[in-house]
């Protein structure tokens, strides 16, 4: 007694073309969704120099540690003062930042700010990335 065969449908070449469009656009959407992520990551949309007293500076966070600041700005002809607070990811400016803090010098902060960040690289937006002391 023979068993009857079974017969393997035939796969449209219209279902086939429309799998491979498809596979296509998902990995243009992929790909153009990484690319947009990487974009605003660590892509500065802004960046500038800031003029101060470091009034705080901590490495913080319990498994993503950040280097996190506050330089204390002036506004001329008044006595009240304006907190910025800033993060830092290199070491070297992260030590330089202390060491400039520990002497009481006032500080020239080079920043970028970026369009988004995520927790792990710190509570700001601005990063710090040069410092230069004023005696």
């Amino acid at each position: 007694m023979e068993l009857p065969n079974k017969e393997k449908k035939a796969v449209s070449p219209l279902w086939k073309k429309i799998k491979k469009t498809f596979i296509l656009i998902l990995s243009f959407i992929l790909l153009g969704g990484i690319g947009l992520g990487a974009f605003v990551t660590f892509r500065c949309y802004s960046e500038g120099e800031r003029t101060g007293v470091i009034q705080k500076f901590s490495k913080k966070g319990h498994v993503f540690k950040t280097w996190e600041g506050e330089l204390l700005l002036r506004e001329f002809g008044s006595q009240q003062s304006i907190v910025w607070t800033f993060s830092v990811q290199e070491d070297d400016v992260a030590h330089a930042l202390e060491a400039a803090m520990s002497k009481g010098d006032k500080v020239i902060i080079h920043y970028c700010e970026r369009y988004y960040k995520f927790s792990w690289q710190g509570d700001t937006k601005f990063f710090v990335d040069r410092v230069s002391s004023i005696k």
